[in-house]
């Protein structure tokens, strides 16, 4: 038997998809600001319609990339995990006004809440205690950390739940909260004391929780 799916009100996502396109809407309008700031007006006409495509155009090839990785771990976990287990996927929390949480997938069973974020990055990744590179041509570059993402998910995830009472635990949250970081399309990956589990692909997550 596969594991059950859970559903979050869609009222609350929504709310959060609207916040995060006024987010969008607001860096589109600095880099036009920016073009009128830098280029001149007789050229700034003609870029800024280009500049906003190309925004456009990449928004909507991370998104779907994103999406897809999503997906595809969302189909392992409810294929491999047993009828004993509760899947969520893309849930948003609110623990403070303003300050929301949205968490790609959460399994829970007896032995714990795994609190997923899922990467679908191409290329080579290196994690060293939540500091994190990836390789552009010959060289290592900091990137974004999808471990210190996934702590700060996992910290109000547990803040919000001690507001709610959704669960009563007779030992600390910490000792039942599990994050984890899965790469879905990483070409080459290494993690050194990181203050979670990184794995790699959607399977060896679904066997490994």
């Amino acid at each position: 038997m596969v594991a059950r799916i859970v559903c979050q009100d869609e009222a609350i996502r929504e709310d959060f998809r609207k916040r995060i396109l006024a987010k969008v809407q607001a860096e589109k309008d600095s880099m036009k600001k920016r073009i009128d700031d830098n280029v001149p007006s007789f050229i700034s006409w003609a870029v800024k319609p280009l500049a906003s495509m190309a925004f456009d155009i990449q928004r909507n090839k991370d998104n779907n990339k994103g999406e897809g990785g999503e997906l595809n771990v969302g189909i392992h976990l409810r294929l491999v995990l047993s009828k004993e287990w509760i899947l969520m996927n893309d849930v948003v929390v609110e623990p403070e006004p303003e300050v929301f949480a949205k968490t790609d997938h959460i399994a829970i069973e007896p032995p714990g809440m795994f609190v997923i974020e899922t990467k679908a990055w191409d290329g080579a990744f290196t994690g060293y205690k939540d500091r994190w590179k990836r390789k552009e041509g010959n060289k290592w570059v900091s990137c974004h950390s999808p471990t210190k993402q996934n702590f700060r998910h996992v910290n109000l995830l547990r803040k919000w739940l001690e507001q709610t009472g959704m669960f009563n635990l007779s030992f600390p949250a910490e000792q039942w909260i599990k994050p984890v970081v899965v790469f879905t399309r990483a070409s080459w990956l290494k993690t050194t004391d990181c203050s979670m589990p990184v794995l790699e692909g959607a399977l060896g997550l679904a066997l490994n929780i």
